[in-house]
């Protein structure tokens, strides 16, 4: 009898290992993942999961990012999933068209003071092959999935997390097939949640939802170990008749999602799908001279679905106005620059707000769209001025992120909630035995 999809990619995921290159590419991963959540520490959406939450957590020696709180994996999992989160700083993945570092991590942090003598390279490739399981599934569930409405972090992220942790500790195809069962059973959020408090509870529903997967799978119950195959699975379930499953296998370890086309580092605390206009916005400024009081109105050109995951186009407050281009663009052209000040739960600036009124939308129904052809996506940004004299710049693809523009963000956002972020800095980029990985974890504490 052939071996399922689900064990086939179960198999490949536990036996593909990743490469010292793509090791040394997950360190700038992980440490822009440290960076988003001690910056969160005090927001007050995570404050208040937290104080749902930690009352009733089981004391069973994992702990939270920043805290001696000591707590039980599936609640560390859960609260360092929504701290990391929380302000929407973390990386994206243009497969996953999501955030994968956040469940992935925030799982195999919760998991791992129960697995003796981890070292950190085997932490490290666990992983990378979770991001890599996560970005496989992505591909494979292809679109319809995320404009329906899911939020591909919380539907894929239980998966890749499932995987990561299966990895780390060495199972059998077979358990993390079932594993893979209860963890997709439980993948659930929608877009809808999008800009209040709840989106970033979705990466802490995935990261626990792993954790759950793989402590009952361990405790011996039984689920169905063809959720990948299944008539009623995950992804003829979720996948809308678009997905394409067995994508998921095709050249595990020949070429790794953090290698091509890699983690999307953000600059900036916003949503991903505004990166393309910002980019567009500030080329066209760095190569005119207009100012404010000169630009009639600006235009943002979308191709169909392009603009998915704005869906505010007038909020009311910071937070919301992380997903709204009309607020990003018109904070650009007020303040010249945005930073995690802008993006809070405080009624939106008179000056700004002034100026969102001059931001529109339009969509180019004559360009293939996101669906058809993700990898030709852009955002065009055309500024009308009075006299008018328009200007237009389309954007493709991201100026790259530098490793020195990382590390400058992750100081930024520690410098006044990790006193050693320092010594975490050159943790994450150096350490390789287990010794290293226990002194890495107190210097999280």
């Amino acid at each position: 009898m052939p071996y399922s999809l689900t064990y086939r990619f179960s198999e490949l995921a536990l036996t593909t290992h990743p490469p010292e290159s793509v090791i040394e590419l997950s360190r700038s991963g992980l440490i822009d993942y440290l960076g988003c959540a001690f910056a969160g520490i005090d927001n007050p959406a995570y404050q208040k999961v937290r104080a749902a939450f930690l009352p009733l957590a089981g004391q069973k020696g994992s702990f939270l990012l920043g805290q001696e709180t000591v707590v039980d994996p599936a609640t560390a999992a859960l609260l360092n999933g929504t701290l990391s989160h929380v302000l929407d700083f973390d990386d994206i993945h243009s497969d996953v068209r999501g955030h994968p570092s956040i469940v992935v991590l925030s799982a195999l942090f919760a998991y791992l003071p129960n697995i003796p003598n981890v070292t950190a390279i085997q932490f490290l490739a666990a992983y990378c092959v979770g991001v890599e399981a996560m970005a496989r599934l992505g591909r494979a569930m292809r679109h319809r999935h995320y404009e329906t409405g899911f939020h591909a972090t919380a539907t894929l992220g239980p998966l890749g997390a499932t995987v990561a942790l299966g990895y780390l500790l060495n199972v059998t195809p077979d358990l993390l097939s079932n594993a893979l069962g209860i963890a997709a059973t439980q993948a659930a959020g929608l877009r809808a949640q999008f800009s209040t408090e709840v989106k970033p509870i979705h990466a802490g529903f995935a990261a626990r939802s792993a954790i759950s997967a793989i402590l009952l799978t361990l405790a011996g119950v039984e689920g169905n170990r063809d959720i990948l195959d299944s008539q009623f699975g995950f992804f003829k379930t979720l996948g809308m008749d678009d997905a394409l499953p067995s994508i998921c296998l095709n050249g595990w370890g020949k070429e790794w999602a953090f290698e091509n086309p890699g983690l999307i580092f953000k600059l900036y605390p916003c949503c991903g799908a505004s990166y393309l206009p910002i980019s567009a916005f500030l080329e066209l400024r760095k190569n005119n001279n207009f100012s404010l009081d000169e630009i009639e109105k600006v235009i943002v050109t979308f191709p169909s679905g392009g603009d998915a995951a704005l869906t505010v186009t007038k909020p009311e407050t910071g937070r919301k106005g992380q997903f709204s281009i009309e607020y990003i663009l018109a904070a650009f052209l007020v303040k010249k620059n945005v930073d995690l000040s802008l993006f809070k739960d405080d009624a939106i600036a008179p000056d700004i707000l002034s100026v969102m009124s001059l931001i529109a939308r339009e969509t180019d129904f004559q360009a293939p769209s996101l669906q058809e052809a993700p990898e030709k996506r852009f955002a065009k940004v055309t500024v009308v001025l009075k006299n008018s004299r328009s200007i237009s710049y389309a954007s493709r693809s991201l100026p790259d992120v530098s490793k020195q523009d990382i590390k400058n963000k992750f100081f930024q956002n520690t410098k006044s909630v990790l006193k050693k972020n320092s010594d975490v800095w050159y943790s994450v980029y150096f350490m390789r035995s287990v010794e290293d990985l226990d002194l890495f974890l107190k210097f999280l504490k």
